[in-house]
């Protein structure tokens, strides 16, 4: 797999990642259509077609047995800047033109350890990984990455990041080790996206589909 950098541009700098839960009528009006069904692995999405930034509700099904576990979150998503700051990390930077290859970061109040993903703890030292509702612009909880980025090897896909080593956006997107996960992004449809999911490190974790629709306005 492919992840490249060029130029882009995005959201506020130096802020925070931020998300409120919508209210109970909002929340009733996604609850309808919230029932998430398996997306065949092979399908592609249009080489152009990229997740937009917003407000889910994201639901994850592990697969390979008789009685699948399921979880069920938040998920919020919003573009990449430049001017990325991290109050944490202030001598951190994002590597020039990173915001094309990663055009969103966000983070997820999502259960993963439900589904069986990240059952270990974390290098909290200097490599850390950043945890999935963690909301710093540098080490977002989630990161979207595009596929095949400036490649002629095939079609760009969006796939979102969690618990990887890749979510440490001033490090690049080299590293293939450790554990976490990608939500491989197979198909988009009224405002939201579903796919597979799977390991994105060498960790062994479990795998399935996953759904996420947009909360209504």
């Amino acid at each position: 797999m492919w992840f490249c950098m060029t130029t882009g541009s995005g959201c506020q700098a130096g802020a925070p990642l931020t998300g409120s839960l919508p209210g109970d009528a909002t929340r009733r009006s996604v609850a309808a259509v919230d029932d998430c069904v398996a997306v065949d692995d092979s399908e592609r999405t249009d080489d152009t077609a990229r997740t937009a930034p917003g407000e889910y509700r994201i639901t994850m099904i592990a697969e390979g047995s008789s009685a699948p576990a399921s979880a069920r979150g938040n998920l919020w998503l919003s573009r990449t800047s430049s001017q990325d700051r991290s109050q944490a990390h202030p001598s951190a930077r994002a590597p020039a033109g990173d915001t094309a290859s990663a055009p969103l970061i966000g983070w997820t109040d999502i259960n993963v350890q439900k589904v069986g993903v990240l059952n270990y703890a974390p290098d909290t030292g200097q490599f850390f990984v950043p945890d999935p509702t963690s909301r710093d612009p540098l080490y977002p909880g989630v990161i979207v990455l595009i596929q095949n980025w400036q490649s002629n090897h095939g079609l760009r896909q969006n796939a979102l990041l969690i618990g990887t080593f890749a979510n440490r956006r001033p490090d690049g997107f080299d590293f293939l080790d450790g554990g976490g996960i990608a939500l491989w992004v197979r198909r988009f449809s009224s405002g939201g996206f579903s796919g597979h999911w799977s390991r994105f490190g060498r960790r062994p974790e479990s795998s399935g589909y996953f759904c996420a629709v947009p909360y209504l306005r």
